[in-house]
Parts: C-alpha cells; structure tokens; sequence
C-alpha cells in the first residue's frame, strides 16, 4: 500500500521522541537463532512504533549501529522469534529485556519479511546471537515503555 504524502513519519511532522504512556508488552521465546551478518542491508521503516497482538510472533535482532527509524542496518546477530503473551506497543526507545536481563533498546522495525513476521531491531554494543548467549525456549522478554509519567 502507498503512503500518503502527507503521512507525519514522511513529512517529519512526528519528529521527536515518542512521549506517551504505554503498556509493557511480554512475550516469551519460542526459537532460538544462531545467525549473524554483516551487509545485510534490512531497511527499517519510517515508524517509530508498531502494535503487536497477544500471539503474534516477532523476530528480535541486535545491532551496535546507530540504527534508527528510516534507516538502514547493515549488521546484526539474530536472537530469537518471541510470541507475544499480551498485546500493546512497542516503541523506538523502549527497553528490552530478557529474564530481567536489559539487552538494548528498540532501534525500528523490518517489515520486508510480513505478513509472516516482522524483525524487530534493537540496539546492542555486543553483537551475539541467542544461541550464543545461551536462550532457551520459554525464557521471557519484556518491553519496558520509556516516558515520562503524567
């Protein structure tokens, strides 16, 4: 589908960070991934936030690029597809963390492999794969919103 020319995240209207409250997403692990790369070239969309549904699977990569929404990641280690427990938003900024542990923080999004899944990417000076920093199946992720409370 084409984007309005009048969309905010192309016009530059919704620039700044995003400032709302939101819920904390859960989900849990439900594949454990070895990959890395380097010149993958996975475009991140122009959004800042996407809604996921109580279900819906998601892949989790890590980058130690400066990666933001719009821009392009070149490098990455993959950790895991994650089902998400409950719905909510996830958002540019918000912290991840697995079994309590913060990993880094949501950089943007890949959509090039919906509808099956949607690549979320997050920012990581130590690129490691889930395999390799020792996930299992049904550890837990939880997405904690950054804002500043009203």
């Amino acid at each position: 589908m084409a984007r309005s020319k009048n969309d905010p995240f192309l016009t530059g209207a919704s620039a700044g960070p995003w400032d709302r409250p939101h819920g904390t997403p859960e989900a849990r692990l439900v594949a454990v991934l070895d990959e890395s790369g380097d010149g993958l070239g996975l475009k991140l969309i122009p959004n800042k936030s996407r809604a996921v549904q109580e279900n819906e699977i998601n892949e989790l990569a890590v980058t130690g690029e400066n990666a933001a929404p719009g821009g392009t990641v070149e490098r990455a280690a993959f950790l895991a597809f994650v089902e998400f427990t409950s719905g909510g938003m996830l958002i540019e900024g918000d912290r991840v963390e697995i079994n309590g542990e913060t990993i880094g923080e949501i950089a943007g999004f890949n959509e090039t492999p919906m509808p099956n899944h949607r690549t979320v990417v997050v920012r990581k000076s130590t690129l490691a794969t889930g395999r390799q920093r020792g996930y299992g199946l049904e550890d837990t992720i939880t997405v904690v919103p950054v804002f500043t409370p009203v």
